[in-house]
C-alpha cells in the first residue's frame, strides 16, 4: 500500500502541472474564442475531451508572439513564483480600458502552501508534512475538473465582434530576490487596476492546489446582450 509520502507530488511535478493547465487554457481560450486561426493548432486528447495546442514551427506572427509571451515570460514569472495573476483581457477600443472590455479571463497563482481560493483572495494554508500535500490521482481529477469546466463555459458564449483588441497583462507577488524582473515580450503598465471589468458580472471556473502550487481561475463578461432588447 503506497503511503502518504509516496503519492503526494513533488514540486517540480506540480510546476509541470500548473504550466501544463496554464498553456492549454490559454490554448483553449485562443481557439475557442477564434483569437487565431485555426489552422495554428493542433488536437489532442485529453481525459475524453479535445484540446487544442500550438503546432510547432508557428508561421502566424500573431500566434507566435502569443506563444512565446506564454512560454518565456509567463512561464518564468511563475518558475521564479512571483506570478500572482495572469489577465487575458479582450476589448472593443485598442486603449483596453475597463469601459471597454467585452470579456477577461484570470487565472491567479498561490505558492508554497498559499491557497488562491476562489474568490481570488489569498488565504495563508501551510501544509504541515507530506500527508497534507494532495495526491497525484486527486490533482489529476482536480485538473480534468478544470479543464472541462472552461472548455463548457466557452461552449456558451457568442461570438465576437468583428473587431476587438487583444490585451495580456500580468500582476506579481513582491519579491525581493525578483524586484528588477523585466519580462522580454512585456511593458511596464502604470496603470494600478487590479483586475478587469465588474466582480458582479463573474463565473468563478474553478481551481485546486498541490500543496506547492494553488491556481484559480474565473471569467468577466461585460458587454453582453440584454433580453429585453432581443426582437423574438
Amino acid at each position: 500500500m503506497a503511503t502518504a509520502t509516496a503519492s503526494a507530488v513533488t514540486m517540480r511535478e506540480s510546476q509541470a502541472v500548473m504550466q501544463n493547465l496554464l498553456s492549454a487554457s490559454m490554448c483553449e481560450i485562443f481557439y475557442s474564442r477564434k483569437l487565431l486561426p485555426k489552422d495554428c493548432f493542433e488536437s489532442v486528447k485529453f481525459a475524453g475531451n479535445t484540446l487544442h495546442r500550438f503546432k510547432n514551427n508557428l508561421e502566424n506572427p500573431k500566434a507566435d508572439t502569443l506563444y512565446r509571451w506564454i512560454k518565456e515570460d509567463v512561464v518564468d514569472a511563475l518558475k521564479k513564483k512571483i506570478l500572482h495573476r495572469l489577465v487575458l483581457g479582450i476589448f472593443l477600443s485598442p486603449e483596453c480600458a475597463e469601459k471597454d472590455l467585452i470579456e477577461s479571463y484570470t487565472f491567479s497563482f498561490g505558492y508554497d502552501g498559499d491557497n488562491c481560493s476562489l474568490d481570488i483572495e489569498t488565504q495563508r494554508h501551510k501544509n504541515k508534512n507530506a500527508k497534507d500535500l494532495p495526491g497525484h490521482e486527486s490533482i489529476k481529477q482536480n485538473t480534468q475538473i478544470l479543464v472541462r469546466s472552461l472548455i463548457a463555459m466557452l461552449g456558451t458564449l457568442d461570438e465576437l465582434p468583428q473587431k476587438y483588441f487583444l490585451s495580456i497583462r500580468m500582476h506579481y507577488y513582491h519579491n525581493e530576490e525578483y524586484e528588477t524582473f523585466t519580462p522580454h515580450n512585456f511593458r511596464m503598465d502604470p496603470s494600478t487596476e487590479d483586475f478587469y471589468g465588474d466582480s458582479s458580472n463573474d463565473l468563478q471556473i474553478g481551481g485546486f492546489n498541490t500543496g506547492f502550487h494553488s491556481v484559480a481561475v474565473k471569467y468577466i463578461f461585460q458587454h453582453c446582450y440584454d433580453f429585453f432588447d432581443l426582437t423574438l
